[in-house]
């Protein structure tokens, strides 16, 4: 059976992913020489946004004055707050440690769910990755994209609950006005607050 890739009708097009708590620009060229500079992730071991992290983290110390060594560490949790509140309340704001954020701490942040100890307006975005899903369909179901608006029964089998491509589908079905049904139980745009504060 053939399929037919549909796009995620809702993207992040630019999720800040490196929030340091200074600024590279504030500090002289020689700063960091010599140092350590610690790349907290959000994500688990093995996850997309883990291999992410770790492909940065293998090239962002050669376009830093100073060329510091970069680590990289994993800091899941709290559906995605924990590795945020660490840097945003624990870690040392000089510049030695950034967060590799996503979807979910965005997420959270907007929503303010429970355990969200962090806030984006005190950071300062570094660097941006763009963010996006694929959709499978059979063919005999659907031809194009836009067929999608008239489908009846759709199942939606995407991530956790209240991941952020579960999220992203919530809000496409709200804006778009088609018919979705959750591989997970219903879940209505006017109560996602409610549900990540549930499962954070």
């Amino acid at each position: 059976m053939k399929k037919i890739w549909l796009f995620s009708l809702v993207t992040v097009a630019a999720t800040f992913t490196l929030l340091p708590l200074t600024t590279m620009a504030s500090v002289s060229n020689d700063y960091y020489k010599g140092k350590t500079l610690e790349i907290i992730n959000f994500g688990s071991l093995g996850g997309g946004n883990d291999a992410a992290g770790r492909v940065v983290a293998k090239h962002l110390g050669n376009h830093i004055p100073g060329k510091p060594t970069i680590v990289h560490k994993n800091m899941p949790g709290g559906g995605g707050t924990v590795a945020p509140n660490y840097v945003y309340n624990i870690a040392k704001k000089d510049g030695l440690t950034v967060l590799f954020g996503g979807g979910s701490p965005s997420m959270a942040y907007i929503l303010q769910t429970k355990g969200t100890r962090f806030d984006y307006k005190y950071m300062t975005p570094v660097m941006a990755m763009p963010f996006g899903a694929v959709v499978y369909s059979r063919t005999d179901a659907m031809k194009k994209v836009t067929d999608i608006l008239q489908a009846k029964d759709l199942i939606f089998g995407g991530d956790e609950p209240d991941g952020m491509t579960t999220c992203l589908a919530i809000l496409s079905q709200k804006i778009l006005g088609y018919n979705l049904h959750f591989a997970h139980g219903e879940i209505k745009f006017q109560d996602l607050y409610t549900y990540r504060q549930i499962c954070s």
